[in-house]
């Protein structure tokens, strides 16, 4: 019994209600007086719930012929009844829900969605997951490495400057064997303080929608990939910026070593 009424419960009755639902059901119609005995529902209880019960619909009144006036009696809904409405009221609500949880997923800005970042910790699939990446470019290409990194990768990047795909690429070592490129190509300046910086170093973003952003050290791999705008953003002015900074320092090689040192070690040191 406790359990029906638990149940009972769940789908709106109360405590009582519940214990007089299932008290009448298949039952004659019954007084007040003989619901609570039938229902050990207390007396004072019985014809208040009576009444919530005929508001819901699932008790009816009964009148029948007294000595002064009519009598009224009780009847319970037939279960049948009773549950079919109760689940289209539930299926209803439900179709409801779905469709106004959709309307609002559907409303979120595109942005909140594409937060996700995930680590690979394995160097070929770094590199699978780059190749992949320029595979599938279309507009752009920021890449700053390693020519060891760069020639792994430089078949798919002809492939994707023939496709129109714009690509900018700052190598970190020195141009000694005056590497030609069909894309716009810089050269970091040789340092052994910034060589030791960037050593392993890869960092490439594509379309402005993808980042990867790596540590290749064989046996010690530390990747990130993710399409998160801030990643995105904040990679592409880094190579940016690098390339301006080692552009001027060539430019103006002799200035600068006058002004920070030898070493550019004044400049570096920071």
């Amino acid at each position: 019994m406790n359990e029906l009424t638990d149940k009972l419960k769940k789908i709106g009755f109360t405590e009582y209600e519940s214990k007089i639902y299932i008290a009448l059901l298949g039952m004659p119609p019954v007084n007040g007086n003989e619901i609570a005995n039938l229902s050990s529902v207390p007396g004072p209880k019985v014809y208040g719930s009576l009444q919530n019960m005929v508001d819901k619909g699932v008790v009816s009144v009964v009148y029948e012929e007294g000595f002064t006036k009519p009598k009224a009696k009780y009847v319970a809904t037939p279960y049948e009844q009773l549950l079919e409405a109760h689940f289209m009221t539930v299926t209803q609500d439900i179709d409801h829900l779905k469709s106004e949880f959709k309307k609002i997923e559907e409303s979120r800005p595109k942005s909140i969605l594409k937060q996700d970042l995930y680590q690979i910790v394995d160097y070929d699939l770094t590199f699978k997951t780059i190749k992949d990446l320029i595979n599938t470019s279309q507009k752009s290409i920021y890449l700053c490495c390693w020519k060891v990194h760069e020639k792994i990768i430089r078949v798919d990047l002809e492939s994707a400057f023939e496709r129109g795909v714009n690509i900018v690429v700052l190598l970190f070592d020195e141009d000694k064997d005056q590497t030609q490129a069909q894309w716009r190509q810089f050269f970091h300046l040789h340092a052994d303080v910034v060589d030791e910086r960037h050593k392993h170093e890869i960092n490439i973003v594509v379309d402005e929608e993808s980042v990867i952003i790596s540590q290749l050290e064989i046996g010690n791999v530390f990747t990130v990939v993710s399409e998160n705008i801030a990643l995105i953003k904040t990679t592409i002015n880094y190579i940016r910026h690098d390339i301006y900074v080692n552009r001027v320092l060539t430019d103006f090689h002799e200035e600068a070593k006058g002004k920070y040192g030898l070493k550019l070690q004044d400049l570096l040191n920071i």
